[in-house]
């Protein structure tokens, strides 16, 4: 137990925390991913390819629609297809690369057109 700290706490977790857990992760969220694209911004990554990708995540993962990407609603589709329960995180992950991966070659292809 020493070595996992953490399993002590999920095995004495009680339910009543939960609500405020959620709430604490969902402000983090929101306060982390505008400053890591502020940071992305200052340090120079100006791919537009990038930045679309990014507005795109954000949207999801705050629900605020703050960008009001056309594509948001089908990637959002689409990793909720990842998401499976009975999927393992390996495919997961492998699944996911595989979409941002084609995301990115989408608007990287639109750029040049």
């Amino acid at each position: 137990m020493r070595w996992l700290p953490g399993l002590t706490t999920l095995r004495t977790y009680q339910r009543a925390w939960l609500r405020h857990d959620v709430t604490a992760g969902l402000v983090m969220t929101a306060m982390l991913v505008p400053v890591g694209m502020a940071y992305a911004d200052y340090a120079g990554l100006s791919d537009p390819a990038l930045i679309a990708i990014g507005e795109i995540i954000h949207d999801i993962d705050l629900k605020d629609d703050k960008y009001g990407r056309a594509e948001t609603a089908g990637v959002k589709s689409l990793i909720n297809g990842i998401a499976t329960p009975n999927a393992s995180d390996d495919q997961r992950l492998a699944r996911g690369a595989v979409l941002l991966d084609g995301l990115y070659d989408s608007f990287t292809i639109k750029q040049g057109a």
